[in-house]
């Protein structure tokens, strides 16, 4: 005697299913159409069946045993995928669904999903057939009932288990199934949420439509080609629960949640991007290294050291030049006069700094003040051979145009917090009362334009030029991670406001000198992004200064 496995019975009870009936229904509402989808085609027995009648077919299942065995007994297309992720350039004239594979969905959500990916790849004048069922009957191998040991059916709620045992060759062979059971109501009118119209429901294949739905039904549906566009746009706007209920969104809510929705995305976008500058992107290229930006600048002493100042600055490239007027200025006095604004959402920050430059002493005061937030600092740097101090103050100020003795800008100092030059360098990143806070040199400088002339009222001769400095943005790949302009500036604006620079979208320098190379004035227009906390924000901002020389210098 032959030992039968669960897999030779389970092969057998398919084998003698009576499949002639789909065939037949099949048939009779196709008319001419021939191209055919199964989905969920389980073995590949139909569509082998419906092959012999002439129909150009092919299958999808899940399953990739059932596809495999579907390729060996067919030799037709199959694709092992779920209808739910299902994506096809191919238009099919019939798509069906059969022997209760709907039924295997978890709620109306996957007949809705089902049924809107079926309609995408339906014909114009294709139709889709579905088969569900209210209850179940076992399958049997033969007519007679001899084999069927037993049959358990549970239902609850709106789930059926079937426990189907048989007994051969005295040995017993139990399956299980479990099936979702479907309002036909629902069914219905999700279809018509997706664009389809009902054809006709047919009970057990049988040709009258029934009055009320039976055990086993079949569905016909097409698409809605009498759909007016209002009804369009309302379907547009509905939306399926998991118990099968259509409800639709109104306009307002529909339109306030696409608006929420999009703005989620951007908020949400930004969040990540701004993550991913801060923590990543830019990471190295603020660059603190003393030793990085030494480097640099030394590349351009030779060029610096050929400056002859007999020569008016035309002679020179205008970088050139600036690096030049800032190491010339080390040995004089004078006062640099700051002004300018910067805004933070929508918010205008005025900015006013004062700084005092001689060869043994610096002072410099920042000052800002908006209605969202005032704050100032000054920094008292002082060398006295080869000893140095810094002192460092902190203050709200009131009054940007007063500057009394003792009071600068209106603030009340009260008492130093005195630091080495190191500890001050590790928390700013710049020297003690700087000039200008980004490191220019050949390396830093994107473009640089001409010099122009001009005579002022005092009939000296100025020039203008200006400098674009690089940024993540305008740097090409190969120091994208380099040393960048702005790489003391990010240390200034954090240990001034507290914020974390993200990156510098622009910065151009616009300075002009005399004919001794004497620095006159410097406007500088930049954007920057920083986070605050978790909220990312773009400053814009444009500062103006002004060099007074100390006479007698």
């Amino acid at each position: 005697m032959t030992t039968l496995t669960k897999k030779d019975v389970a092969n057998e009870i398919y084998k003698n299913y009576n499949y002639s009936a789909s065939v037949d229904f099949i048939k009779k509402h196709a008319e001419n159409r021939k191209k055919l989808l199964d989905v969920n085609c389980s073995d590949g027995t139909l569509l082998s069946l419906l092959e012999k009648e002439g129909f150009d077919v092919c299958g999808i299942t899940p399953k990739k045993k059932q596809a495999l065995q579907a390729k060996e007994k067919t030799n037709l297309p199959i694709y092992k995928k779920s209808i739910l992720k299902f994506k096809s350039k191919e238009k099919y004239e019939i798509i069906t669904s059969l022997y209760s594979a709907c039924n295997k969905y978890k709620n109306y959500l996957g007949i809705d999903i089902a049924l809107n990916k079926m309609n995408k790849c339906l014909a114009e004048n294709g139709i889709i057939i579905l088969q569900l069922l209210k209850t179940a009957k076992p399958q049997k191998i033969e007519e007679n009932e001899e084999n069927l040991e037993n049959s358990i059916i549970k239902k609850k709620k709106e789930k059926i288990k079937i426990i189907n045992t048989y007994k051969i060759q005295d040995k017993q062979f139990k399956f299980k199934n479990k099936y979702k059971i479907f309002d036909v109501e629902k069914i219905l009118n999700i279809a018509k949420k997706n664009g389809l119209k009902v054809v006709d429901v047919f009970r057990d294949y049988s040709t009258k439509t029934p009055n009320t739905y039976g055990d086993n039904f079949q569905i016909i549906l097409a698409k809605n080609d009498e759909e007016t566009p209002k009804e369009a746009k309302k379907r547009k706007r509905q939306f399926v629960t998991k118990k099968g209920k259509v409800k639709v969104l109104s306009k307002k809510i529909y339109f306030t949640t696409m608006i929420l929705m999009a703005c989620s995305g951007v908020f949400v976008g930004t969040l990540i991007g701004d993550f991913y500058n801060s923590n990543f992107a830019n990471a190295v290229s603020f660059d603190f290294s003393e030793e990085q930006v030494s480097k640099a600048l030394a590349q351009d002493s030779d060029a610096i050291s050929k400056i002859d100042q007999s020569k008016a600055p035309t002679s020179y490239n205008s970088a050139i030049v600036f690096m030049y007027a800032e190491q010339n200025s080390l040995n004089k006095s004078f006062v640099v006069n700051e002004s300018g604004a910067l805004q933070v959402m929508g918010v205008n920050q005025t900015v006013a700094n004062l700084t005092t430059i001689t060869p043994t002493k610096r002072t410099k005061i920042a000052a800002s003040i908006s209605s969202l937030v005032s704050l100032a600092t000054k920094t008292v740097y002082e060398k006295n051979g080869d000893s140095e101090s810094v002192s460092q103050y902190s203050g709200k100020p009131t009054d940007l145009n007063s500057t009394e003795e003792g009071s600068e800008f209106g603030t009340d100092w009260g008492s130093p917090k005195n630091l080495t030059v190191k500890e001050y360098r590790d928390e700013w990143g710049v020297v003690p009362a700087w000039i200008c806070p980004y490191v220019v040199c050949s390396q830093t400088v994107a473009e640089s334009s001409a010099f122009s002339r001009t005579t002022n009222e005092n009939g000296e001769d100025i020039y203008t030029a200006t400098i674009k400095l690089k940024t993540k943005y305008n740097s090409s790949a190969k120091d994208e991670f380099s040393l960048m302009a702005y790489t003391y500036y990010v240390k200034q604006i954090s240990a001034m406001s507290g914020v974390t620079v993200t990156d510098f979208e622009y910065c151009n320098i616009t300075f002009s000198i005399d004919k001794d190379y004497n620095l006159r004035t410097i406007s500088i227009d930049e954007t920057y992004n920083v986070r605050y906390g978790m909220i990312p924000v773009t400053c814009p901002s444009k500062l103006n200064q002004i060099y007074t020389y100390i006479k007698g210098d």
